[in-house]
């Protein structure tokens, strides 16, 4: 409230009645703001305070508040985002100005690992990362990956893996873990047969013995390099024999081999199906289908005449074969083979 007092040059003095006058402040503040950038914590939180924003914002009569309209932010606001600050002056006049805070995730996901054991069945054993996951964490969403998830019966024992964790942001870390691979392997044995009696064949048989625990429900197949897929084969030469045997079970292949020495058909027992030590005559078409013809003992001779026919061979220190007659195999030496003593029956 005033009161006017008007004075003339006498010095008389009038006073007015007092009236009230107003003062108005209509002057907005001056907000000033600065961009900011702020990083999630391991929660994936950040927040923010409008002091940080507020770059010097002013008013003649004094400003009373700072005040965002976002100050909380998480892994969805990663990135660039716009928010607004409010100041407002002790008269109650506010003015605003937008701002940008940037939030960063920086922190890498925590890998967690564990060892696990994997059966090779028909050849193969596939992994998740889920099977080798532990636990891991991230404040944001994140997805695993392998650098190995599949084994075969090569990988058998201990493999190390790498189980790596990235996050939506790009974020990522790794940790090992073991795979044990295991899966049934045969374990072999070729061992020969003796040798035939008489009549039986001039060769001998190998045969594969499966020496460790397989699941013989499912049970194994063998393939030699004769082409053969039994478990025996017979063989008339000396050589190394070679022989795969696979699981029918898990897949898995192990190569054996087995030499053959001091192999003769000539000296074995089985391979004749006539042997004498002086002499053998055929005629009148004799046929020998399997087996051989031989002599013993020294300057002996076989004789085939009239369309005899030996399809395999004969052996002898001389062979003789009429035109009508046919022999395999010629053999001019005394047969190796040694006659068994002949055991009589006495009872009448």
């Amino acid at each position: 409230t005033v009161s006017l007092l008007v004075t003339d040059n006498s010095g008389n003095a009038t006073e007015s009645t007092a009236v009230q006058i107003t003062v108005v402040d209509n002057v907005e503040p001056e907000a000033l703001t600065q961009d900011i950038v702020i990083e999630l914590d391991a929660s994936g939180n950040a927040s923010i305070t409008p002091e940080e924003i507020d770059n010097g914002s002013i008013d003649a009569c004094g400003v009373a508040s700072l005040a965002l309209n976002q100050t909380a932010f998480d892994c969805s606001h990663v990135g660039v985002n716009t928010v607004t600050l409010t100041v407002t002056d002790v008269n109650g006049n506010t003015s605003t100005k937008d701002a940008t805070v940037t939030v960063e995730d920086n922190i890498a996901p925590v890998v967690q690992t564990q060892n696990i054991t994997i059966e090779v069945v028909n050849g193969t054993a596939v992994i998740t990362p889920q099977d080798v996951d532990n636990g891991s964490s991230d404040a944001c969403a994140f997805d695993l990956s392998l650098d190995e998830d599949t084994f075969d019966c090569g990988d058998l024992g201990d493999n190390t893996v790498t189980l790596t964790a990235t996050d939506v942001n790009g974020n990522s870390s790794s940790a090992t873990a073991t795979v044990t691979v295991i899966g049934e392997v045969p374990e072999v044995t070729i061992s020969p047969s003796e040798l035939p009696e008489l009549c039986q064949g001039a060769f001998i048989i190998l045969t594969a013995n499966v020496d460790n625990s397989i699941d013989m429900s499912q049970g194994v197949s063998y393939l030699w390099d004769t082409g053969e897929t039994t478990q025996s084969i017979e063989v008339n030469e000396n050589r190394i024999y070679y022989l795969t045997v696979t699981s029918n079970n898990s897949a898995c292949s192990a190569d054996f081999e087995y030499e053959v020495v001091g192999y003769d058909a000539g000296d074995l027992l089985s391979a004749y199906t006539i042997l004498a030590t002086k002499k053998v005559e055929l005629k009148d078409s004799n046929t020998v289908e399997t087996g051989g013809v031989g002599v013993t003992d020294t300057n002996k001779e076989i004789k085939f005449k009239k369309g005899s026919r030996i399809e395999e061979f004969a052996q002898a220190s001389e062979v003789e074969v009429d035109n009508s007659s046919f022999v395999g195999q010629s053999i001019l030496e005394p047969a190796g083979a040694e006659i068994p003593e002949f055991l009589y029956n006495n009872l009448s």
